[in-house]
């Protein structure tokens, strides 16, 4: 288990997709979908914006736009050439909340979401951070969405994104050997009950009596392209921390618990059940991403692509065009290997292939330009303040 959507907005995953030979078929949203807040209540809707009281409506679309206007502002191939780069690297994204939203229900329509995406809680992620994330996929929106050629949960890839791996790996005739175990499940009642699979979840009530909450966040469909039905649900943040103390049992009891009462007695008997905790992965400590902490982006943002001696980083983190997908492993991964191929073969090279690399020349020449702007407004600042403290002085000693 792991990366799974892809969507037709990010070029790189779709070019190497057709390279391959892959095929896709649409993210399953059609009926209704859940949203539950921490009460316990829960709200069946259609739409792409959960079913909320008006005034959480406002809010919440408020937020989005707020969130979107900000990140504008950001140049995704350095962020922290951001005007308000230092100031938004020092508050966490827990902090921005408390203050621009003001009700319950898009307060935890918002906090299920972000544990989704990046498995952490909002207290841990660095303002600047959680806002280049998001530009680099062009907007909140699109990162949360299923929409066509806007989401990027809009597509599947046909028998699974694992096949990426294998072909690729074909392509080095054999010298890389990779096994998959299949499972087949053969009823989505989710389906049969008009249900999308699709839930977003505040966590609940909690039948674990040291959890204070249920343990899920996000659900969606996962059923495979060959029609095997499945459902993949995400433990994040808190809910991760309190989770992962229980044992297996204690912890799939709960799972189930919590989808039964989302679809039915059914989920209680799968046919089978497995999990990931992606903390005890020895390589990356946990997903679905990295998160930036408060000072991170300016302090050390501007290493995140940069070569050490003969070492070139790659890794959708690393990536500035849909950071935190399968998308962004590819860019980061195309742009590492142009950059090795820059030392070891230069020929081989053409002037585009180093766009966004460390040998890109043009970032060196943004670089200088606003180091020269930032200087020509200090020098423009100095001098209106020479000259209004001149002036004043002046009307007061006539």
């Amino acid at each position: 288990m792991g990366g799974q959507w892809i969507g037709s907005c990010q070029p790189h995953i779709m070019a190497l997709v057709e390279e391959l030979g892959l095929e896709t078929y649409k993210q399953f949203c059609t009926g209704k979908k859940v949203v539950e807040f921490l009460n316990g209540q829960r709200r069946y809707y259609n739409s792409e914006i959960p079913s909320l009281s008006v005034l959480a409506l406002i809010d919440l679309h408020l937020y989005i736009q707020k969130v979107d206007r900000m990140q504008k502002l950001i140049d995704s191939s350095d962020p922290g050439q951001c005007f308000y780069a230092a100031e938004w690297d020092v508050i966490t994204l827990e902090e921005f909340q408390r203050r621009h939203l003001w009700t319950a229900g898009a307060r935890e329509v918002v906090e299920s979401a972000l544990r989704c995406i990046f498995g952490a809680e909002a207290a841990h992620i660095s303002l600047l951070y959680f806002l280049t994330y998001v530009a680099y996929a062009g907007g909140l929106e699109p990162i949360i969405s299923c929409k066509e050629n806007f989401g990027g949960q809009e597509l599947k890839i046909k028998g699974g994104a694992w096949q990426i791996c294998t072909k690729l790996a074909e392509k080095l005739n054999g010298i890389i050997e990779l096994s998959s175990p299949v499972v087949s499940i053969f009823q989505a009642f989710w389906r049969t009950a008009g249900l999308s699979g699709e839930v977003a979840t505040a966590g609940g009530p909690s039948i674990i009596e040291s959890c204070n909450s249920g343990p899920l966040c996000i659900v969606f469909d996962a059923t495979s392209g060959a029609g095997n039905p499945a459902i993949v649900s995400f433990i994040g943040g808190n809910q991760q921390i309190n989770y992962s103390c229980l044992s297996s049992e204690d912890r799939q009891r709960a799972v189930l618990h919590s989808l039964a009462n989302f679809f039915g007695p059914e989920a209680l008997s799968p046919l089978d059940y497995f999990e990931k905790n992606w903390n005890e992965e020895p390589y990356n400590g946990g997903c679905p991403v990295s998160v930036g902490t408060p000072g991170m982006m300016t302090h050390l943002g501007s290493a995140l692509r940069k070569p050490f001696h003969c070492v070139h980083m790659a890794g959708t983190e690393s990536a500035t065009c849909w950071s935190g997908f399968l998308n962004g492993a590819v860019q980061s991964g195309y742009r590492a290997a142009n950059e090795v191929l820059y030392n070891i073969r230069p020929q081989s090279i053409v002037t585009s292939d180093l766009e966004g690399t460390a040998y890109d020349l043009r970032q060196s020449q943004k670089a200088k330009a606003h180091r020269r702007t930032s200087n020509w407004l200090c020098v423009a600042l100095g001098i209106g303040f020479i000259s209004v403290t001149i002036w004043r002085y002046r009307v007061n000693h006539p």
